[in-house]
């Protein structure tokens, strides 16, 4: 990091992504069949790149090195060419995923952690997101959820 450089700043953060996707990262315990799957890609400047795909994960470890992405995606669906069109990519399976948010999941210690605040007035509670703000009427409400420990146990 530079003299005067905060931690706070986008280049320390990319810096330490950098640093995983160098030292630690190890995609292959977590995507079987590399080489049959579509990537994407949202780098720091909110650009997507899309449609990548890589013969292995010294190949994938390399890209990520080097782009440094803040987000990675791949697909469920294994393809005979993933790079290709969707009509033409060749379908050839896919794995069953099931996608459960665990902050929308109503939990009776939510009204101790989670709270909201309103974009038009600033004022705040907790628990239970409101539709409108009970003081001012806006809907433009922030909300913070979170699940704890004892929201999951």
């Amino acid at each position: 990091m530079e003299s005067g450089e905060s931690l706070n700043s986008l280049a320390f953060v990319q810096e330490m992504f950098r640093k995983y996707y160098v030292e630690d990262f190890n995609i292959g315990v977590y995507v079987p069949l590399i080489d049959k799957r579509e990537f994407g890609f949202a780098s720091f400047d909110n650009q997507m790149v899309r449609h990548k795909n890589f013969r292995s994960t010294g190949e994938l470890k390399v890209f990520m090195q080097i782009f440094v992405p803040s987000d990675v995606y791949y697909s469920c669906a294994y393809y005979e060419n993933p790079m290709a069109e969707m009509e033409r990519k060749g379908w050839l399976g896919a794995d069953l995923i099931f996608d459960i948010d665990a902050d929308h999941i109503p939990t009776l210690c939510e009204r101790i952690h989670d709270r909201w605040t309103c974009g038009g007035c600033g004022f705040s509670g907790k628990g239970i997101t409101p539709e409108k703000c009970p003081l001012c009427g806006s809907e433009n409400l922030d909300a913070e959820t979170w699940p704890c420990e004892d929201c999951l146990g």
